[in-house]
């Protein structure tokens, strides 16, 4: 299997704030002019913060038989696989070619930056 290949890619929040994230180039290839979980590359100057810590990414839950049950993360909240337009997507397999998963589910973002009492950097 060849190196993975991560990519600047800009996360949108539920909020609207952009954040800075990567995200395998060849996961953000697949829907082509349409990715299918809404990554948009970051190329050249990016004042963008990164993601903060306690922050977690709203994913989808895909599924192949056979095989465990696997994250991707979506980059915007109107992403095809995370609304479900995308059905399905190809993902890497350790060693060998890109297998077929389906959507199980999605899970929203959820902001754990905000409880009383607690502080994160």
């Amino acid at each position: 299997m060849a190196d993975r290949d991560l990519r600047f890619v800009l996360y949108t929040a539920d909020d609207g704030t952009q954040y800075r994230t990567k995200q395998d180039a060849a996961i953000i290839a697949v829907g082509g002019a349409t990715p299918a979980t809404g990554a948009v590359e970051v190329t050249g100057a990016d004042n963008h913060q990164p993601l903060p810590r306690g922050l977690s990414p709203r994913r989808v839950y895909v599924r192949t038989s056979g095989q465990n049950q696997r994250a991707v993360v979506c980059m915007t909240p109107d992403a095809p696989l995370f609304t479900g337009a995308a059905a399905t997507i190809p993902l890497q397999q350790l060693g060998g070619a890109a297998v077929t998963y389906n959507r199980h589910r999605a899970s929203s973002e959820r902001d754990h930056r905000n409880f009383p009492g607690v502080e994160l950097d």
